[in-house]
């Protein structure tokens, strides 16, 4: 984690993607029993900036992500995060999948 906060390759990250994809990396990773514990730790790190989702932003990530790739298994989530991404000119994604590649983003780590 160290190499990718130090990098800054993602500035930010939405609340509803942390509930969202951060679960499911951190139960695939460290097991049911840590997954609160890195998660309060994420949130109180400094490192990080939290975002709030307003429903502006849910609908226009909505039109502009899964509406332009409806063969993909895209999530509301996924789509948040290509939109904060997009529109803070974001292009470096660190992701356990390939649906960031697939959304134009380079995929690292």
């Amino acid at each position: 984690m160290h190499a990718l906060t130090s990098r800054r390759v993602a500035a930010g990250s939405a609340r509803c993607w942390c509930s969202a994809s951060c679960t499911g990396l951190l139960l695939y990773r460290a097991g049911s029993g840590r997954v609160g514990e890195v998660l309060r730790s994420l949130l109180d790190d400094p490192a990080y900036e939290w975002l709030d989702v307003p429903a502006e932003l849910l609908r226009e990530s909505a039109e502009r992500w899964l509406a332009r790739f409806p063969d993909q298994r895209f999530t509301l989530a996924d789509a948040v995060s290509f939109e904060v991404m997009r529109r803070r000119k974001v292009r470096q994604a660190f992701a356990y999948d390939r649906d960031f590649a697939v959304a134009g983003f380079e995929v690292v780590g």
